[in-house]
């Protein structure tokens, strides 16, 4: 198993999931075809729930998400936090004067029924360099 790896575009984040339990999505989401944007998604982590057995961190820092990916967010969250329970963190980036992403995260918190880490982006805050 490879790792993935998607460039940021305009509609849609950088996607950095690594076979070592560490996933990220940056930037915006707002793709034009959410289903076939998180498809390669859903399915690298179905393989990865299969082989992986350690621990998950999943750092979500976006801009903006869209409500058709707001519910495929919440699919590949629930994989996540189903399948690794206690061994899967999940990380909530957001800047600090945006509360409209910050209550995103909350309520995908409250659906998934799974504890989130949420933290106000700083000028020294970056989920790829930590």
């Amino acid at each position: 198993m490879e790792n993935l790896v998607m460039p940021y575009k305009k509609r849609s984040p950088q996607i950095d999931f690594n076979t070592n339990g560490e996933l990220r999505i940056l930037g915006n989401c707002f793709p034009e075809d959410p289903k076939g944007f998180f498809a390669p998604i859903l399915g690298w982590l179905e393989e990865f729930k299969a082989n992986h057995k350690g621990e998950v961190n999943l750092t979500i820092d976006l801009n903006y998400v869209n409500t058709s990916s707001i519910k495929i967010l919440l699919e590949l969250i629930q994989g996540v936090t189903g399948n690794f329970k206690s061994k899967a963190k999940i990380n909530w980036i957001y800047e600090i004067e945006d509360e409209d992403m910050l209550e995103v995260g909350e309520d995908l918190e409250k659906v998934s029924e799974f504890k989130f880490n949420f933290q106000p982006k700083t000028e020294d805050v970056n989920p790829f360099n930590g």
